[in-house]
């Protein structure tokens, strides 16, 4: 369950997912973000 994992694991996972877009060819790099509502409001 999502809510039950600490800011830490959420904040790692951001950072694993930023880096994988990051490399690929098919993104803008500079381009990237975050979205959320209720619970990924918080966490955004």
């Amino acid at each position: 369950m999502l809510t039950g994992a600490g800011a830490e694991r959420h904040l790692g996972d951001f950072a694993t997912a930023f880096d994988y877009l990051q490399a690929r060819d098919d993104v803008a790099a500079d381009r990237i973000g975050m979205t959320g509502y209720c619970f990924g409001g918080g966490i955004t």
